[in-house]
C-alpha cells in the first residue's frame, strides 16, 4: 500500500505488471491490487482482479471501487444500483450505531454517497458541516472541489482551490481545461503525465497541438479501459477527421420492380477552418426504370459544417445536371440546451425519396422541425414534424404533404461497433394538385430497425 500511499506511479506500474504476470501473488496481494490497478486507470484489469472479492465478501470498500469502475465503464445505470444499495445499507448502520459517523473512514464513504443521494444541496452542507472535523483542511477541501469538479461547477471549483492554496494536479488540468489555460495544461502534461486522466490527457494534449500525443494516449486508454465510451468518443472523433480524405462509393439499389439506381460518389473534405469542415462531392445517379426511359442525375456539392457542442449547423448547396438543370440547397441547425436539443432543416429543391416515382419525377421543399430528449444514456426520444411543397423539376406544382413521426432509440452497445434499436411512427398526409397523382395516399406506418456499426460507416475503426 505505500506505492498507492505515496502515489509513485513508475513503481506501482512496474509491481502491477508483475502481478499480471503471476497470478498467485495477485491473490495473495488481494484489493490493493485492485486500488493500484484502477489509480493506473486500468479499469478492465481492475474490474478482473475485483470480481472474486466481491463473490467472497460484501466489503464496503469493495462496494465503493466497483460503483467507480462501473462509472468509469460508462455503465452509469449499474453504478447508481450498486451505490445507491450500499447508500441504504450504510444508512441502517448508522442507525444502529450512531458513532460510526465518528470514524474518518466510513465518514469519508458515507460522504461520497451523500454527494449522490442526498438532495437539496441544503441536505447535503449539514452532512459536510457535521462531518469536517473529521478531517484535515486539506483532506476536507478536496472531498468538497471533487464535488463541484463533478458537478461540472468550475467556477466553483476554482474559488475553492485558490481559496485553499491547493496543488492538484488532475484539478489544475481539469480548470486548464475549462479557462483554456494552453501554458498551464503545458506545463501539467510535462510535470504529471502519468497520474492525470487518460480523457484530460487527450483533450489537453489535443488543445496545446499535441495530435501525435493525443493518439497515443487515446489509444493506451483504450487498451485499459475497453468500455470508456467517453475516450472512444474523443479518439473517433480525432481520426475520422484526420483520415480519410477522400472517398469513393458505388451502391446499388432496388427502389421497386420497376425502378433500380447505382449511385457513383466521389468526395474530398478538408478542415476549411478551426471548428469548420468543407466537403466537395461529385455524384452520379443512374435511375433504370423498365416503363419509363432511364433518368440520370450529376450532382456537384459543396458542403460546410462546423463541430461546436451546443450549436451545430451543416449547409450544402448543389448543382444539378438532370432533365432539366437546377440548383438545390439545405441548411441543417441543431442547438443543444441541457437534455433538449431542438433541430430545424430546411431544404430547396432536394430530391424527394419518399416513393420511387417521386424520386425519380420530382422535388420538394420542406421545412422540418424536431426535439430530442435523451431519457438515459441510452434511451432517447425525439419528435419530427415536417411540412413539404412538391414540384417538378421544371418548376410545376404538383402538390403538398405533412408529416408527423414520433422516434425512440434504444443504445444496446456503445463503441464499436455499436447496437443500436429503433421503433417509429408516422403519420403522412398528401394533397396532390388537380390533373397530377404522383403522391401517394395518406398513410401510417410503423417500423423497427436494428442497426449494428452505423455510427462508424466510412471511417476509420480500431479493432
Amino acid at each position: 500500500m505505500f506505492l498507492i500511499e505515496n502515489r509513485l506511479s513508475k513503481a506501482l506500474t512496474k509491481e502491477i505488471t508483475i502481478l499480471r504476470k503471476t497470478p498467485k501473488l495477485q491473490a495473495q496481494v488481494g484489493f490493493a491490487s485492485v486500488v493500484g490497478s484502477l489509480m493506473l486507470q486500468q479499469t478492465d484489469l481492475a474490474l478482473h482482479w475485483l470480481k472474486p472479492l466481491l463473490k467472497s465478501s460484501d466489503n464496503i470498500e469493495y462496494q465503493v471501487v466497483y460503483a467507480d469502475i462501473l462509472q468509469l465503464q460508462d455503465r452509469e445505470a449499474g453504478a447508481s444500483r450498486v451505490r445507491l444499495k450500499l447508500f441504504k445499507r450504510l444508512n441502517q448502520m448508522v442507525k444502529q450505531s450512531p458513532k460510526l459517523l465518528e470514524n474518518r473512514d466510513f465518514a469519508r464513504v458515507y460522504l461520497r454517497m451523500v454527494i449522490f443521494y442526498k438532495t437539496p444541496y441544503e441536505k447535503k452542507a449539514i452532512y459536510f458541516k457535521r462531518l469536517k472535523s473529521l478531517f484535515t483542511e486539506k483532506e476536507f477541501r478536496e472531498i468538497e472541489i471533487g464535488w463541484y469538479a463533478y458537478r461540472q461547477s468550475s467556477a466553483k471549483a476554482k474559488y475553492l482551490t485558490h481559496k485553499s492554496k491547493l496543488d492538484i494536479p488532475w484539478l489544475n488540468l481539469y480548470l486548464a481545461i475549462n479557462r483554456d489555460n494552453k501554458q498551464l495544461k503545458q506545463k501539467l502534461l510535462q510535470n504529471h503525465k502519468s497520474i492525470l486522466a487518460f480523457r484530460d490527457r487527450v483533450i489537453a494534449s489535443i488543445d496545446i497541438g499535441d495530435r501525435a500525443g493525443a493518439y497515443t494516449l487515446a489509444f493506451k486508454g483504450l487498451e485499459d479501459n475497453s468500455r470508456d465510451t467517453d475516450l472512444y468518443k474523443i479518439f473517433d472523433n480525432m481520426i475520422n477527421r484526420d483520415y480519410p480524405k477522400g472517398e469513393l462509393t458505388t451502391k446499388y439499389k432496388n427502389l421497386s420492380p420497376n425502378i433500380s439506381l447505382i449511385e457513383n460518389q466521389i468526395t474530398y473534405r478538408w478542415q476549411l477552418y478551426r471548428g469548420i469542415e468543407s466537403k466537395l462531392a461529385l455524384t452520379q445517379h443512374k435511375y433504370q426504370q423498365n416503363r419509363d426511359k432511364n433518368l440520370q442525375d450529376d450532382t456537384l456539392a459543396l458542403s460546410l459544417k462546423n463541430s461546436d457542442e451546443k450549436f451545430l449547423w451543416d449547409f450544402t448547396i448543389s448543382k444539378h445536371n438532370s432533365v432539366e438543370k437546377f440548383i438545390s440547397s439545405k441548411l441543417n441547425l441543431e442547438y443543444r440546451l441541457n437534455n433538449l436539443s431542438f433541430g430545424i432543416k430546411s431544404k430547396y429543391q432536394n430530391r424527394n425519396r419518399q416513393t420511387p416515382k417521386l424520386q425519380t419525377q420530382a422535388v420538394e421543399n420542406s421545412i422540418e422541425l424536431k426535439i430530442k430528449k435523451p431519457l438515459t444514456k441510452r434511451v432517447q426520444l425525439s419528435l419530427t414534424y415536417k411540412k413539404s411543397q412538391h414540384k417538378k423539376e421544371d418548376k410545376t406544382e404538383i402538390g403538398n404533404s405533412k408529416h408527423l413521426r414520433v422516434d425512440a432509440n434504444y443504445l444496446l452497445r456503445a463503441g464499436y461497433p455499436n447496437i443500436q434499436f429503433n421503433s417509429y411512427l408516422t403519420q403522412n398526409l398528401y394533397k396532390n394538385r388537380e390533373d397530377y397523382t404522383l403522391l401517394p395516399k395518406d398513410f401510417i406506418e410503423f417500423g423497427t430497425q436494428l442497426n449494428i456499426g452505423t455510427t462508424g460507416q466510412n471511417k476509420i475503426q480500431r479493432s
